[in-house]
């Protein structure tokens, strides 16, 4: 079935890559079971996934990878557990148009949900939004202050051992381009795909 879907023929899999470092799931380790879980609904293919890595050689990041789409990303905190109310940044209402499209487009393409009359579970934090400019541009980006307040936010709640990572050379990259041949198709037309990983 997998080989006759279009992703199998417009990108066959080539012999399988090496390890890579950041592929320990940590916190998204596969748990036994998943019958109380929720499904998510994800922009991401499944079934292409899960064609692309069949011979991967690190199976539980294949595996981890494949229930992150099914189920959502396990952020890894650790902390307290209480409400927590903010008002946003100074940055949001200088730019409260740009604030306004960007929540409506993360709603909309069901990357968040809201807004909310009150709070839709017990122990619901809201962190500060904000805006800023991206660099050679005058579009703006939302963010989302995480580290708000300090010493008791939701990043002072994730361990450093979930939030370190080691960045591979750019020597590394070019090689892999190198060995790949002249037919290379890499595709670049993913914006914001961070935000198409759903968190919990």
């Amino acid at each position: 079935m997998l080989a006759s879907l279009p992703h199998a023929r417009l990108f066959p899999p080539g012999p399988p890559p090496p390890a890579r470092p950041n592929t320990h799931p940590r916190a998204n380790t596969t748990p036994p079971s998943t019958h109380q879980l929720p499904e998510v609904s994800s922009v991401l293919n499944r079934a292409a996934w899960a064609f692309h890595l069949a011979e991967y050689p690190d199976r539980p990041f294949v595996s981890s990878l494949l229930h992150i789409i099914d189920y959502g990303a396990n952020i890894g905190f650790v902390g307290p557990e209480y409400e927590q109310a903010s008002s946003n940044l100074k940055s949001a209402f200088e730019f409260p148009d740009s604030v306004d499209a960007a929540i409506a487009a993360n709603v909309a393409a069901g990357r968040a949900h809201g807004p909310f009359p009150q709070a839709p579970f017990p122990d619901f934090r809201s962190s500060p939004l904000g805006s800023i400019t991206k660099k050679r541009s005058s579009k703006h980006r939302l963010i989302n202050h995480l580290s708000w307040p300090e010493g008791q936010s939701v990043n002072d709640g994730i361990p450093d051992a979930e939030a370190s990572i080691s960045y591979d050379f750019f020597s590394s990259a070019v090689e892999d381009l190198v060995a790949s041949g002249r037919r290379l198709i890499l595709p670049t037309v993913w914006e914001n795909e961070a935000a198409d990983i759903r968190t919990w």
